[in-house]
């Protein structure tokens, strides 16, 4: 990421990999606004990934909050 700006999928996708809780808002944002950089299966396909953190990290005890904070943050980021 460079300037607020991530240039590559492939660093979107390592991006992702390593988010918290806390970071997912600021990702789908900046996502939404680079939208048109990404192809639609890829833009699909990067959703899913994030979906999938979202899950790995309910796994490590955060159910119910995140629960809470993704229908927040997905009802709040117009996709």
């Amino acid at each position: 990421m460079v300037d607020g700006v991530i240039y590559s999928s492939e660093g979107l996708k390592e991006y992702i990999s390593a988010l918290q809780l806390h970071d997912v808002k600021r990702i789908l944002e900046t996502i939404r606004k680079q939208k048109q950089l990404y192809g639609s299966v890829e833009y699909l396909e990067i959703l899913c990934l994030i979906t999938t953190r979202l899950i790995e990290l309910s796994h490590e005890n955060r159910a119910a909050s995140l629960a809470n904070a993704t229908r927040n943050i997905y009802n709040s980021s117009s996709l």
